[in-house]
């Protein structure tokens, strides 16, 4: 499947004003939950450094822990993992964002044209 993006420019006269949201309370409790594991099972990584480090980095970071046990490493990648899928998430729906709004301007656009068409011919 190909995705195409477009850069939209805004108009301001035609965009309805954007409300922000605040950060969702279980995206902060899962945060601190996962601080809590690390600190629970005495892993000398950050947060951070678990989902927000480039592969080689994280894969550093592991060969340089020789002596994390089994259920530390597990912890390790569970965390990783969680937080790389909700980056993948997030993506995913602003792509999703961007081309409906492409596509209602592209609506709108084809609005306006047709409405002027018909301007013109009861002009006339």
């Amino acid at each position: 499947m190909w995705i195409f993006l477009f850069q939209i420019d805004p108009d301001e006269h035609l965009i309805a004003p954007v409300l922000h949201r605040r950060a969702s309370i279980r995206t902060n409790y899962q945060g601190q939950q996962d601080e809590d594991t690390l600190r629970l099972y005495n892993i000398p990584l950050t947060l951070y450094d678990i989902t927000q480090s480039s592969t080689d980095e994280y894969n550093r970071h592991l060969a340089h822990l020789t002596y994390l046990t089994p259920e530390q490493i597990h912890v390790i990648k569970d965390i990783r993992r969680r937080g790389k899928n909700k980056v993948r998430n997030m993506i995913d729906k602003c792509i999703s964002i961007q081309i409906a709004v492409f596509f209602c301007k592209f609506r709108l656009q084809h609005r306006i044209v047709e409405n002027e068409k018909q301007l013109m011919l009861k002009v006339y």
